[in-house]
C-alpha cells in the first residue's frame, strides 16, 4: 500500500491504505442494523454514514465509512483490518444466510480530495456535479477517466469529497 499527500493551492489529495468490503444480499440491512451500534437500514440510498462496530462483549472492533447503494448493496470502509471472518461467524451465529462479504481493497482505490476550494477542483477536474452533492451524498460521475464514484464527505471536518474508482483510474487521475 502507498500512503501520500500532495498539497495543491488549498486542496489536499490523499491516498491512502483502507480496507474495502462490499456487503450483500437480502439480509445485508438488518446484519449490518445488529453489526453496527445504531441502525442504519433506514439510510437513503446514495448515502453513506459514520459508523463504529463492537465485538459482542461490547468492546470497541473498528470505526468506518459505511456506502449505501441500497438496502441489498453496501460498501464498508474500516481500517486496514480484514474483519471478514468475523462478520461471516456473526451472520452465522445471528442466523443471516442471506449475506455475503465480498472483499474488494485490491480492486477500489480511493482519492480524497480535502479543503475549502475542493469543490472548485472537483468541477475542474471534470466532475462538474460534484459541487451540487448534499454532506454525505454519493452518485457516480462520468469524466475524462470513465465512471467514478463521487462522494461528498471528507475526514477533514472540512468541504471534502471522494472518489472511488479503478486503481488504473486513479494513476490517470
Amino acid at each position: 500500500y502507498e500512503y501520500r499527500s500532495i498539497r495543491h493551492e488549498c486542496a489536499l489529495f490523499d491516498v491512502s491504505p483502507m480496507r474495502k468490503i462490499r456487503i450483500t444480499g437480502s439480509d445485508a440491512s438488518p446484519f449490518l442494523d445488529i453489526l453496527l451500534t445504531r441502525p442504519v437500514s433506514h439510510l437513503t440510498p446514495n448515502h453513506a454514514s459514520y459508523v463504529v462496530f463492537c465485538t459482542e462483549a461490547g468492546y470497541l472492533k473498528d470505526d468506518a465509512m459505511l456506502y449505501k447503494f441500497s438496502d441489498e448493496d453496501y460498501l464498508l470502509l474500516p481500517s486496514d483490518i480484514d474483519h471478514c471472518d468475523y462478520f461471516s461467524q456473526l451472520a452465522d451465529t445471528r442466523s443471516f444466510t442471506n449475506v455475503s462479504f465480498t472483499e474488494c481493497t485490491d480492486t477500489l482505490a480511493g482519492i480524497a480530495l480535502q479543503g475549502p476550494c475542493s469543490a472548485a477542483a472537483a468541477v475542474e477536474m471534470g466532475f462538474a456535479d460534484a459541487a451540487n452533492l448534499a454532506p454525505y451524498e454519493f452518485h457516480y460521475m462520468q469524466s475524462a477517466i470513465g465512471e467514478v464514484l463521487v462522494a461528498r464527505m471528507g475526514f477533514t471536518a472540512d468541504l471534502g469529497f471522494e472518489f472511488w474508482m479503478t486503481p488504473e483510474q486513479s494513476e490517470a487521475l
